[in-house]
């Protein structure tokens, strides 16, 4: 093969493990802001994921900067209860992105 060849399997070999590497973080970060949110409410996270724009409260409204999460907790009773948790603004970035509301089932 060509020198040039072996440079692009390199760069996308390269792209490939860093966007895996950022989806990765993206999954850690949301977890932790979850769990804390979790924490605050006095319940504990059980399982969450990320919502399809076909889905949830605003379905195919969502602004770029809004994330909506599946999520469900549990309380101490051990009571599990489900809810879809918004982040961000329709109007743009806002820093830490703050919790802008909460829809419990």
């Amino acid at each position: 093969m060509p020198p040039s060849a072996d440079n692009s399997y390199l760069l996308a070999l390269g792209a490939m493990v860093l966007t895996l590497a950022l989806a990765k973080l993206s999954r850690l970060y949301w977890g932790w802001r979850l769990r804390r949110w979790a924490s605050a409410e006095g319940v504990t996270l059980v399982s969450y994921r990320g919502a399809h724009s076909f889905e949830g409260p605003g379905a195919f409204a969502r602004g770029e900067n809004e994330t909506l999460f599946r999520v469900e907790v549990a309380d101490a009773r051990g009571q599990r209860r489900s809810a879809w948790v918004w982040f961000g603004s329709r109007w743009g970035f806002v820093l830490g992105e703050p919790l802008a509301r909460i829809d419990w089932d």
